[in-house]
């Protein structure tokens, strides 16, 4: 069957990849949700500093194009078609992966994400469908991939899980999907402590606003407008790209941060660290007020 090569809608900033190729090299990364945004970053990084990487995603299509776009370009990376929340397949798919590649597996990077933002009208189908994906097919990756990494070499095992600022602010009907990104940066705490005997490390990350598929569609494709509603926010004044949560990925599996597990590292621009008075210089004008009022 041919597959036609589509290019990626999204050009991303030109970061330190020169640097870190081939860093992977012999390495296995498994990358959920690995057929857009975050996720397909994270599988071009890890495919740019040398590791064999295979992706799951649900959407069949979108992960059959891009994979044989990233074969084109060299890289060993293939794509499974699986849905997290099937447990069965996801045990079946991580040893399928895991036999091709020698029996270990290196790094986990659970991307794969269900968003339904509603509070007061929320169903128990959305409770389910989020928490489904969210933090149950998570720990399904990470007990699937457990085995096989404990044969991975010492200091080369990692699981990343993609939280999201979101668990760390206060968002108006946003019960669902905020309540499954602060469990994913708990039970991220707790696999930390679990799998520390078997030197396996687990971080959490939480983006910020990042411009992707899911953020253009919805002020349909016009980044200028995404920046003045979401911008203005963080302490750096604009949206994040993917390719950067991905670079941040790539190191906290690197041995460089061999010294780093059971904690959440935000990839935000400074959003969730700004506070209430944002750029204004609040201080300043009390001082200001304070001096004029003695004088």
């Amino acid at each position: 069957m041919h597959l036609t090569v589509v290019k990626m809608d999204f050009p991303q900033p030109n970061l330190n990849e020169n640097i870190t190729k081939g860093r992977f090299k012999g390495h296995v990364a498994v990358v959920t949700g690995g057929a857009s945004g975050i996720g397909r970053e994270c599988v071009r990084r890890f495919a740019n500093d040398g590791a064999s990487v295979a992706f799951l995603d649900i959407n069949k299509d979108r992960g059959r194009e891009y994979e044989a776009e990233a074969q084109s370009e060299g890289h060993d990376v293939t794509f499974f078609n699986v849905d997290v929340t099937d447990r069965k397949l996801c045990f079946a798919t991580l040893n399928a992966i895991a036999q091709q590649h020698g029996g270990s597996i290196n790094y986990l990077v659970n991307c794969a994400a269900c968003f339904i933002y509603k509070g007061l009208e929320a169903t128990k189908d959305d409770w389910e469908r989020v928490l489904a994906v969210n933090v149950e097919g998570y720990a399904n990756m990470v007990q699937a991939c457990h085995p096989h990494m404990k044969k991975a070499p010492a200091g080369d095992r990692c699981v990343v899980n993609i939280a999201s600022g979101s668990a760390f602010v206060t968002q108006p009907n946003n019960w669902v999907y905020q309540s499954s990104k602060g469990a994913e940066v708990e039970m991220s705490k707790s696999m930390a402590v679990s799998l520390a005997r078997d030197g396996i490390r687990v971080v959490s990350v939480s983006p910020g606003t990042i411009w992707t598929s899911l953020t253009a569609n919805i002020v349909d494709h016009d980044k200028e407008l995404a920046q003045s509603i979401w911008g203005k926010s963080p302490m750096l004044r604009r949206c994040g790209e993917s390719a950067e949560v991905a670079a941040v990925v790539a190191f906290l599996c690197s041995r460089d941060a061999g010294f780093i597990t059971g904690t959440d590292v935000k990839v935000d621009g400074g959003y969730t660290a700004i506070g209430p008075d944002g750029h204004s210089d609040a201080v300043g004008r009390k001082q200001t007020l304070h001096s004029k009022s003695t004088c």
